[in-house]
């Protein structure tokens, strides 16, 4: 039976809204159509300053600004008509199930900004990262005093994997509470926590993020 105020709360706490709006209002086909194999890091937003979000709302519109076609350089962005056929997707549905009700609690405590893993267009150099940082030219920009101007990069290992590492930053980098080497890429998959300094992160998949969206 769907809880109203828990509903409710969900609908006011994921951000951008034409992500939140696309998940409520359109079928599982027609939201992995836009947004196919792209993984998405779910930042927590309890920045009282308000410049965590204001960044992240700022890279959004420069991304929705450029063609779909120019998104596809490492295959973070590419189109399929299946869940089951994305890369970081979980094939047990009880593990699904329980990585939505993760998604759905932590929506219910506080707002969240949907952002994907994509390759923004700058200077073309490492076209094989998906960089994070406090400089406004890095791929997913956190502006937060504890992220370094290059923190950390996402990318994409055999098969699909989703590798991270972080970029010798001066407040580190964490994958469920256990601190990452500098340099090093580590395995992370749907549902790891991860922090960029004291910036908060989940990595979801678009089936999840559609899934923790529905009313019950």
């Amino acid at each position: 039976m769907s809880n109203p105020m828990l509903d409710a709360s969900l609908a006011k706490n994921l951000v951008p809204e034409d992500v939140a709006d696309l998940a409520k209002t359109r079928q599982l086909r027609e939201f992995l159509a836009s947004y196919g194999a792209t993984a998405f890091l779910l930042v927590r937003l309890d920045d009282p300053t308000g410049e965590l979000e204001s960044g992240l709302a700022a890279l959004r519109t420069a991304q929705n600004s450029r063609g779909q076609a120019e998104l596809n350089v490492l295959g973070f962005h590419t189109v399929v008509a299946n869940a089951r056929d994305l890369p970081m997707a979980v094939a047990s549905d009880e593990r699904v199930d329980a990585g939505v009700g993760e998604l759905r609690r932590r929506l219910s405590q506080g707002r969240h900004f949907a952002i994907t893993l994509d390759k923004r267009e700058h200077d073309g150099s490492y076209m094989d990262r998906i960089s994070i940082g406090r400089a406004r030219n890095k791929d997913v920009v956190l502006r937060d005093r504890s992220v370094s101007k290059f923190h950390a990069w996402f990318e994409r290992g055999a098969a699909g994997a989703l590798l991270l590492a972080d970029a010798g930053s001066k407040n580190g980098t964490s994958v469920n509470g256990d601190q990452t080497v500098p340099r090093e890429l580590a395995n992370v998959k749907a549902g790891d926590v991860v922090r960029f300094g004291s910036v908060e992160a989940v990595i979801c998949t678009p089936d999840a993020l559609w899934r923790a969206a529905q009313p019950r």
